[in-house]
């Protein structure tokens, strides 16, 4: 039946029993089908196998050992540089770039400050390594130079910084100064102003009374030797006295309005005002400047005769005075007219207008003052309005004034809200146009006076 092995005892020890089958046994002979071949203990029989077993754990155990130590020496050469190198790297991204990169290992140096080792990969380490470097001198160079500019910079800063507190300082003093300056100019202004309108007033008010008081009522009587034109004689002399008193009060007068427009300081009394009462007054209390020379003084209103300007009336009434009294000294003696003009002005191109419109539906009045004198010269025109200007500054001129008229006129105006300007378009003469804001008067009037405005678009 084959072979057949099993283990049993023998003498209390394991032993081995091999047995071979019989088969077909013999012809004379069928047997059992078994028979003995070999019983052997199974330490001698598996000696061998149990030595070469025990040598290959011992061997292996070895290898694995060594294996072990060759793995951990070959980490640590390969992932000590690595691990120097990557914390180099975070120190850089940090912010840290005063320290070199430096990688070392236990093999020969192949530069200077990157040591790393002959093994795979140290060529791709090497040239990593010196990249990182590279980049964090360069890193370095910059953080260093841009150090030493903030740190200039901050000097620099601190520097100006304290000139600046210097002149400020010093400008403070000045305003200061400049504040205590303008102070005494006004109080200066002021004194002056009254010191010298003081005397002219009495002597204003006893010219006056002597050139309206009849010379036998004085007691004045022409002696015998100097004829009897010498009373003709004192009264053209006073007449003189009382014209330069005048002039004297207008050029005080002058300077001070022309030193409050500068500083802001000119108060306006505005109210509603019409029109035609306005040009109308005016007319009356200029006729008798023009009755020397027999000037025709008119007015012409037109559209603007119902409307009302809100305005301070003694300062637009400057205004129109300085104008006048410049063309009755500018106009021939009979044939010279002046006119003063007075409509609606629609400027629909200035938006300021637009909008004053819109707001408080107000319109503006177009004055003129015209004349038919010997007019002025394009290239003057843009010097009028400067301080002391004169069109004629030859030591004979005919003409007097301070320069100051059309300043103080143009201040007025500005401060009115609206502008005055020369009408360089007019031939005839002079006109000298001036805006001002206005409404249409709703107000009462009495009804002969709305009759004289409505007969008023022609001459007043």
């Amino acid at each position: 039946r084959g072979s057949e092995t099993a283990l049993t005892q023998v003498e209390g020890q394991d032993a081995v029993f091999i047995g071979l089958g019989q088969g077909r046994g013999y012809l004379d002979y069928k047997g059992s089908g078994w028979f003995l071949i070999l019983t052997e203990r199974s330490e001698e029989i598996f000696a061998g196998l149990y030595a070469l077993i025990q040598q290959f754990l011992i061997i292996s155990g070895i290898i694995l050992i060594a294996a072990v130590l060759v793995v951990f020496a070959l980490a640590s050469r390969i992932s000590k540089p690595i691990t120097q190198l990557r914390r180099a790297v975070t120190e850089v991204s940090n912010g840290s770039y005063d320290n070199p990169i430096v990688v070392t290992s236990q093999v020969k140096k192949r530069n200077s400050n990157i040591n790393i080792g002959n093994g795979p990969g140290s060529d791709e380490l090497v040239e990593l390594a010196s990249t990182f470097e590279t980049m964090r001198q360069n890193v370095n160079n910059v953080n260093n130079n841009l150090n030493a500019l903030v740190i200039n910079r901050t000097k620099q800063l601190e520097t100006a910084n304290d000139i600046l507190k210097t002149k400020e300082l010093q400008l403070e003093e000045a305003n200061t100064n400049l504040v205590a300056a303008d102070k005494a100019k006004e109080e200066f202004m002021s004194m002056i102003s009254h010191e010298l309108k003081s005397p002219l007033a009495p002597m204003k008010l006893y010219t006056e009374m002597l050139l309206k008081t009849n010379s036998a009522a004085l007691g004045l009587e022409s002696p015998a030797s100097t004829g009897p034109n010498f009373i003709e004689k004192q009264k053209k002399g006073l007449k003189i006295i009382h014209k330069n008193i005048l002039r004297l009060e207008t050029l005080v007068s002058d300077i001070l309005d022309v030193y409050k427009l500068d500083i802001g300081t000119l108060k306006l009394q505005k109210i509603y005002l019409n029109v035609f009462e306005l040009v109308e007054e005016n007319i009356r209390e200029l006729k008798p400047l023009t009755e020397d020379k027999q000037i025709h003084l008119v007015g012409d209103i037109q559209a603007a005769a119902k409307m009302s300007i809100w305005c301070d009336p003694n300062r637009i009434t400057q205004v129109i005075c300085n104008l006048v009294r410049n063309s009755i000294d500018f106009v021939p003696e009979k044939t010279g007219k002046i006119t003063i003009r007075a409509d609606i002005y629609n400027n629909t191109d200035n938006p300021a207008a637009r909008k004053e419109k819109e707001q408080e539906k107000m319109q503006m009045v177009l004055f003129a003052v015209e004349d038919n004198g010997i007019g002025i010269a394009p290239e003057k025109i843009d010097s009028l309005f400067r301080k002391f200007y004169q069109l004629d500054t030859t030591l004979t001129r005919r003409h007097g004034g301070t320069g100051l008229g059309l300043v103080i006129c143009k201040g007025l105006i500005e401060a009115h809200g609206g502008k005055i300007w020369i009408d360089k378009e007019y031939r005839q003469g002079t006109s000298v146009k001036f805006t001002l804001p206005g409404r249409r008067d709703d107000t009462t009037m009495e009804e002969d006076n709305y009759n004289n405005i409505e007969n008023a678009k022609g001459e007043l």
